[in-house]
């Protein structure tokens, strides 16, 4: 490997001329990975908008940002300063950019401000592993939870070789290389000597990222799984089990007061959740009690854990041993809802638990790390427990003198984690998948009004973005949501691109239309708010998640928004009635003089006053329409069902009826929504995309509340039971199988007037209909998989195919 080796000068300057590539090359394979939950405050990085903004793809033209972590040490800065920096710096690499920690004088937390944030903006971390020191191997498990790009440093013939311990050796081996490839890859360097090297050399000394794949499942009986991170091995113990007694006490090894600790706290809490005797059951804790499954011990039992998973109450160990790799022990604490670690002075593998601590900070996991003192007055002098100022959200303090309050700080925490974490379990799984990494786009819907010459976004939609603004900030996990300017229809675009453009065709401008909407959506997840009649991105991705092609006969993909006789796909459309005097309306807001460009996804019927609206879906199987899910609508200012009498609601009562359905006692109606979640593009590693298509706003602002629980409407947690029912489906359907794409189903949503503003003049200052209710129509939503386009000329007999009976099975072949 890279050593000192014999160079001239002018070897060097042609180094300088072409090593910037190879190493830009390397590293734009390698996606950049954000802080997702903030080890000090618990809630989202507040600097993740900035670093996703600028962490773009490496471009060729871009310097190479270089963040070195090493000890801060006199002979280490030398180092730096004489040997590592001007190195790197006859590779192309601008000096300015080659940055340790304290070479940064803003103020703020060292550990936030100065490391975090810098391992977050960087392109290529070098850790110098020399020495064994907590701050660096900290930095370095932060790194490797990031997922960045590492160069490992080391001065050869240490006096105390690290890598010697095999469980350190598996810890840096980022993908389970073998021991000896790691060993390969650590870049040696002579004390103060002049490093030169080739640019293969630096090149290969990179260790890339790409480990943590989610291969554990997350079922009911390991959600609460607390998890002990074990050092021992054979060749080192945190204690000997050997210890005398001190002052003629027990003797019992450390890590056994702390499993000890958590199952007495564990089993306490759950005594406390079940059992409203010790203590009220709260909302969240019935929520948590709901979606883990546990019954309610309002009865004497004869069991202690009836109704209770059989690891809610068992510490699970992971053992760090010689033959344990990185990824193992990253799936494992990945797969536990809290990993508690022992990063006291005297736990002689400290730098290892370190490590481990910035890998759970780095991924926003739930960690406590310990901290053994002789008494409570027994502080550090700097009064800081952790390394330099790593200022972590949880740890708990454990005094030898008195061990028995131990189990009442480990409870204390992990309640709050519980509360904070599960009540809203389904929500926070499905969130997941939109990391705040990635971008996540809001596009929203408009009408153009031709008297005020604009686009016009409904009131509705309005608080369907509020809903989502209000609910993202709380999950922690992912990113934040730009809100993007609503796009013109292609008849609003198309007459004032021809206005600059006389000659360009209908089809040309598709192609134009099509395209900007693809760059829009280009590596982003998004959220779709509008049906396809008012938001053309819907009808856009609809197009596209459907894989939509001309007819069974063809097979080929359609154009969206171009004229196609026999669409084929499995899906639905959506369809409503207007009455005629509504459809005047809207054309003396609008320009009907424009061309109309046709739609697969969005159809309007015209229908008399006297007739009773209707809003819905129609299922569109092949190429034939199937099942109508339609409901009646109603404007505001409509007559509906008055609320019952209340002599008569009481005389119910009295008779016994006490369960009269809400909707009798209420004025209300139905309407129908239509919630897809897909990838998008519909391949297995697409960016996800979210389609609220409501029939009407309020549809709209329903199928929101799905995915958060209503945070608007819901101050009381109504709504917060229903949305992890709904959620859990949603999310089982995700996960069943690798080649899913996406997840859609029709939802009813039950609509109610506000008795609190019936009484305003005429109701015209404020919309009265509110949301109830929403449910599955049919009982679970369904999976969508990838289908299977044939060209024309593939050899199949697609007449033959074609024959009644056998259609279906060439529409759902599955790839």
């Amino acid at each position: 490997m890279v050593t000192n080796l014999q160079r001239t000068d002018q070897d060097l300057g042609t180094v300088q001329t072409l090593i910037k590539n190879p190493i830009s090359d390397r590293l734009r394979k390698i996606k950049p990975h954000i802080v997702k939950r903030c080890f000090i405050t618990g809630k989202q990085c507040i600097f993740s908008s900035l670093i996703r903004e600028n962490r773009s793809d490496l471009l060729e033209d871009k310097d190479i940002n270089i963040f070195v972590i090493m000890p801060y040490k006199a002979n280490f800065e030398t180092f730096f300063q004489w040997g590592l920096k001007p190195y790197l710096t006859q590779l192309g690499i601008n000096s300015d950019n080659i940055r340790k920690a304290n070479d940064f004088t803003n103020m703020g937390y060292i550990v936030c401000e100065k490391i975090c944030k810098k391992i977050q903006e960087s392109d290529l971390i070098i850790a110098d592993i020399s020495v064994a020191n907590v701050n660096v191997f900290y930095e370095l498990g932060l790194a490797y939870g990031l997922e960045r790009p590492i160069i490992l440093l080391q001065k050869d013939n240490p006096s105390h070789n690290l890598l010697n311990d095999p469980r350190i050796l598996n810890s840096l081996s980022y993908n389970d290389e073998h021991e000896e490839n790691l060993r390969l890859k650590i870049f040696k360097y002579h004390g103060m000597d002049k490093i030169v090297g080739t640019k293969e050399q630096i090149v290969d000394s990179i260790i890339e990222p790409g480990f943590v794949k989610k291969q554990f499942s997350e079922k009911s009986e390991k959600l609460l799984r607390i998890s002990l991170l074990n050092f021992s091995s054979a060749s080192s113990s945190s204690e000997p089990s050997d210890k005398p007694p001190l002052h003629e006490d027990i003797h019992l090894e450390f890590n056994h007061i702390i499993i000890g600790a958590i199952n007495a706290a564990m089993h306490q809490i759950k005594l406390d959740m079940i059992s409203p005797k010790n203590k009220p059951i709260h909302k969240e804790w019935a929520q948590i009690q709901h979606n883990l499954n546990l019954k309610s011990d309002t009865h004497k039992t004869t069991s202690d854990n009836q109704g209770i998973p059989p690891d809610f109450h068992k510490t699970n160990i992971i053992n760090l041993v010689g033959s344990s790799s990185f990824v193992s022990i990253a799936q494992q604490i990945e797969s536990s809802f809290c990993t508690v670690i022992d990063v006291s002075p005297e736990n002689p593998d400290n730098i290892l638990a370190y490590f481990w601590l910035g890998f759970c900070h780095s991924r926003g996991l739930n960690v406590i790390p310990v901290f053994r003192l002789k008494s409570e007055k027994d502080l550090p002098e700097t009064g800081k427990k952790l390394a330099f100022d790593v200022r972590s959200l949880w740890f708990a303090d454990y005094y030898e003198t008195m061990p028995y309050k131990f189990k009442d700080r480990i409870q204390e925490i992990l309640e709050h984690l519980l509360l904070r974490d599960l009540p809203d379990l389904q929500k926070r799984k499905f969130w997941k998948r939109f990391p705040p990494e990635n971008k996540l786009k809001v596009f929203l819907g408009a009408i153009h009004n031709n008297s005020l010459n604009r686009e016009v976004v409904g009131d509705w939609d309005v608080r369907t973005v509020s809903e989502l603004f209000s609910y993202l900030p709380l999950v922690r996990d992912t990113s934040m949501p730009m809100l993007i300017p609503p796009f013109y229809s292609p008849e609003q675009a198309f007459t004032i691109f021809r206005k600059k453009n006389p000659n360009i065709t209908k089809n040309e401008f598709v192609e134009k239309f099509k395209t900007g909407l693809e760059a829009q959506l280009k590596d982003s997840n998004a959220i779709v708010i509008a049906s396809p009649d008012v938001n053309p991105v819907c009808e856009f991705l609809l197009n596209a998640i459907y894989q939509v092609s001309s007819s069974y006969r063809d097979y080929l993909p359609v154009t969206p928004f171009t004229e196609c006789k026999e669409p084929e796909y499995n899906g639905y459309f959506l369809v409503k009635e207007r009455k005629t005097e509504e459809k005047a309306i809207r054309e003396s807001d609008g320009d009907t003089k424009q061309e109309q460009f046709p739609r697969l996804f969005s159809r309007e019927k015209i229908v008399p006053a006297d007739h009773v609206q209707r809003r819905g879906f129609v299922q569109h199987h092949g190429t034939n329409e199937g099942r109508e899910f339609f409901e009646p609508y109603y404007a505001q200012d409509e007559k509906i069902q008055p609320n019952i009498n209340q002599d008569k609601k009481h005389e119910e009562v009295k008779n016994g009826n006490e369960n009269t359905p809400d909707h009798q006692q209420e004025r209300g109606f139905s309407l129908v929504g239509h919630l897809l979640i897909a990838k998008y593009p519909p391949e297995v590693n697409g960016n996800f995309i979210i389609l609220l298509n409501g029939v009407s706003g309020p549809a709209t602002y329903a199928l929101a509340q799905i995915l958060t629980g209503g945070v608007l409407d819901s101050p009381n947690g109504e709504f917060a039971g229903l949305s992890e029912e709904m959620l859990k489906e949603i999310n089982w359907r995700l996960d069943e199988r690798p080649d899913i794409i996406g997840v859609q189903g029709l939802v009813k949503v039950n609509i109610v007037f506000d008795d609190q503003h019936l009484n305003m003049d005429s109701n015209v200052n404020v919309d009265i209909r509110k949301v109830k209710s929403w449910e599955w129509i049919n009982p679970y939503p369904e999976s969508i998989f990838p289908r299977k386009i044939f060209p024309k000329k593939s050899g199949i007999n697609l007449d033959a195919l074609a024959r009644p009976g056998q259609i279906n099975s060439i529409l759902d072949y599955k790839l």
